[in-house]
């Protein structure tokens, strides 16, 4: 077993959580959030329980969770990366099952305790507010 950077350094395993915008929110909710490094819209959406727990990643490693959890050759969630454990159902309409969409700008990466928020480039560390329900 290969052992993290912070799994080396703390002695338990890190997994980084997943949580997309809801796919109710209205069209101005999540706009308000792609749009724009609008930390206080973030903070807010995550209080008022606007995200949805989709993955957990077993690494530390930001920017491989951001590769795992989209869909570039196959769907993420329905074949997942083995360091992917999906957490929320999969769609079904019409009797047939579709995965889950891929992260974009306004998800939150949970690494440690600390919320990073996708941005337009890259991700930056959301401020701390109340934690999600």
């Amino acid at each position: 077993m290969v052992l993290t950077c912070l799994e080396q350094d703390i002695g338990v395993p890190i997994v980084i959580e997943v949580y997309h915008m809801r796919s109710d929110l209205s069209h101005d909710q999540r706009r308000s959030m792609m749009f724009s490094e609008n930390d206080a819209a973030a903070q807010a959406l995550w209080a008022a329980d606007g995200y949805e727990k989709v993955a957990e990643i077993a690494s530390d490693d930001l920017e491989f969770a951001w590769r795992w959890t989209n869909n570039v050759d196959t769907s993420w969630s329905m074949e997942p990366h083995a360091s992917v454990t999906v957490t929320a159902p999969l769609h079904v309409f019409e009797g047939k099952t579709y995965g889950r969409k891929s992260s974009e700008v306004g998800d939150i990466f949970v690494r440690n305790g600390v919320r990073y928020v996708v941005a337009m480039v890259g991700m930056r560390i959301l401020p701390e507010t109340s934690p999600q329900p």
